[in-house]
């Protein structure tokens, strides 16, 4: 799932427990960057690696040049995914998780 970028939301993740990373991309391989939706696979292979093999429960990055800030939220299910997002969205806004 993707969600809109804020600091709090991450920080709830992170709470949560759940793994949290992200990339830079100014680290980007250009070549990488050119190509339409080549930079998720990219990302969560640089990401995997950062977590030394362990899949992170979320990605996120800062965004670039006409590229907005983004939060990728994964799970097993669709329905795990929602509920880690609901949940984290609740903690963000300081509603009762």
């Amino acid at each position: 799932m993707n969600l809109r970028y804020a600091p709090e939301l991450v920080d709830a993740f992170r709470e949560m427990g759940l793994l949290v990373a992200s990339f830079d991309r100014a680290r980007e391989p250009p070549e990488i960057a050119a190509k339409e939706g080549a930079t998720l696979p990219w990302a969560v292979e640089f990401t995997v690696k950062a977590c030394e093999g362990r899949v992170p429960d979320v990605i996120y990055d800062l965004g670039g040049p006409g590229k907005e800030p983004m939060v990728r939220l994964l799970g097993r299910t669709a329905t795990e995914v929602v509920e880690k997002a609901i949940r984290a969205i609740r903690m963000a806004s300081g509603a009762k998780a």
